[in-house]
């Protein structure tokens, strides 16, 4: 197991690395850097002067981050402008989806003590989805409490 630094990247080898799922989930899981990334997705196209600016961060608590960021390809920098990838933006919306979980934490787990036991598939038909529908009010994770759990 090799072991994976700040940044998201084996210490193997960082240089065109394929990062880890658990190493980018790490760099993420720190709020400024956090805060940098949802910042750049959002206002792509920012210089570092004025991400920088905006998010009132030091130098050091910028670049460190900002450097994490690139290294896993989250997002890229040209002509002094920082931008989001197309890596950046499939975790950027994986981590929305995480993120509207969360704030449905206790609807979730009101649809799992209803279904303790049982399946959705195994309910009368349609019963299931309307009250996992009623309960759980964002469409994506509707669709994913629905799809087919076979994958869990």
């Amino acid at each position: 197991m090799q072991a994976i630094s700040n940044t998201g990247i084996s210490k193997a080898d960082e240089v065109g690395s394929k990062p880890s799922l658990a190493g980018i989930i790490k760099l993420i899981s720190d709020e400024r850097t956090l805060l940098i990334f949802r910042t750049v997705c959002l206002a792509s196209g920012e210089t570092g002067e004025e991400l920088r600016a905006q998010l009132n961060l030091t130098k050091k608590q910028y670049y460190s981050r900002i450097s994490g960021l690139t290294k896993v390809g989250l997002v890229n920098r040209r002509k002094g402008r920082h931008f989001v990838t197309t890596f950046g933006r499939l975790c950027y919306n994986a981590q929305r989806v995480l993120e509207s979980a969360v704030r449905n934490h206790w609807r979730l787990k009101a649809v799992d003590s209803l279904l303790e036991g049982q399946n959705l598939q195994d309910m009368p038909r349609g019963e299931g989805e309307r009250m996992v529908t009623a309960m759980v009010t964002n469409q994506e994770l509707r669709d994913i409490i629905l799809s087919d759990r076979v994958n869990c």
